[in-house]
């Protein structure tokens, strides 16, 4: 992890998502930029961190793993979040493993400066508490088929057409294997909503897709999930 002391790096990125909007004390005296490297962990299962942080660029996974060895998404974050609502604010350890996908930047919030105050901010943490509120409602979405959910992580993560995104990866975040994420983006394929393109998948037909994603239409002979 890379700590970059530059307070005019940190008012861009402040700035640029309007983050001074969400805290009532000022973020220049509390908060410094961290940047993580692909692979790396910004947060460890059991432990504690110092940090609240605001998730700013990049993509990150928290995760842990179940009983029987399978992994648990609980979240999967790209371009903007939050991390550390529970362990850094209420001195909580950490109850999912957080790792960079890609290189992450994040505006970090160094708890020992701050923690009192924050906890008293009204505007904080109404920011917080819906912020909380959204990923709640948000993981409702993991009981749809396989084939709504992946449909709408390919028009999340695409990038204008392309959908060009590690699939082991993918089957993690979607919880599902490898091989069923497979059958299903082939399904797409022969039906014309997506078609292979180079390293990746072109969108065909959008408007299909969108409505798969929102449970509208199905795919034909849709499989059920590997145990």
């Amino acid at each position: 992890m890379e700590v970059i002391r530059d307070s005019a790096v940190l008012r861009k990125w402040i700035d640029a998502f309007h983050l001074q909007d969400y805290v009532s004390k000022d973020l220049l005296k509390i908060a410094e930029v961290h940047i993580y490297s692909s692979g790396e962990y910004i947060a460890k299962e059991g432990t504690h961190t110092p940090y609240f942080y605001f998730l700013v660029h990049g993509d990150s996974i928290s995760y842990s793993y179940t009983c029987t060895g399978r992994i648990h998404c609980e979240s999967y974050m790209s371009g903007f979040g939050i991390l550390g609502q529970a362990a850094a604010l209420w001195e909580q350890p950490a109850f999912n493993d957080v790792l960079a996908l890609t290189e992450c930047t994040c505006i970090a919030l160094r708890m020992e400066l701050c923690r009192k105050q924050l906890l008293e901010d009204v505007k904080f943490l109404r920011f917080v508490t819906y912020w909380m509120a959204q990923h709640v409602r948000e993981n409702a979405f993991r009981h749809n088929p396989l084939e709504v959910r992946t449909a709408k992580f390919i028009l999340q993560v695409a990038q204008g057409d392309i959908f060009r995104f590690n699939l082991s990866q993918c089957a993690d975040i979607l919880e599902t294997s490898y091989r069923h994420l497979l059958r299903v983006i082939k399904q797409m394929c022969t039906v014309g909503l997506l078609e292979r393109k180079g390293n990746g998948y072109r969108i065909l037909n959008r408007e299909e897709l969108t409505r798969l994603s929102q449970g509208q239409i199905h795919l034909a002979g849709e499989e059920k999930e590997d145990s």
